[in-house]
């Protein structure tokens, strides 16, 4: 199981538990292939083609992830799940505290 803060297009930050399957990843965006993005000591996952598909742009994710070290010059679109960096075993982990603070703060 695995604690991620699923960030939705309106601002509203859920946490979620999750069995860290692929499926379930992708079910709790909404469907998509999965884009990877990464910071130091944290993780991301959107959906890869949320621009072709029109989806809103994440505004709170992309200005946190920015705030966490997110260098891309990028717009996320469509819900964002944030969690921590995989493990040595490449199992996903849960979101961490500093994540969660500048969600918070950022909200």
């Amino acid at each position: 199981m695995t604690t991620v803060l699923k960030v939705d297009t309106d601002g509203t930050v859920t946490e979620l538990v999750l069995d860290g399957s692929l499926d379930g990843f992708i079910a709790a965006i909404g469907g998509g292939w999965l884009e990877a993005i990464t910071g130091p000591g944290w993780s991301a996952f959107c959906d890869e083609e949320g621009k072709i598909k029109g989806l809103p742009p994440n505004t709170l994710a992309t200005g946190a992830a920015i705030l966490l070290g997110w260098g891309h010059g990028d717009v996320l679109c469509g819900p964002v799940l944030f969690l921590g960096p995989p493990d040595r075993h490449g199992n996903e982990t849960d979101v961490p505290a500093k994540v969660r603070e500048v969600l918070a703060g950022a909200s």
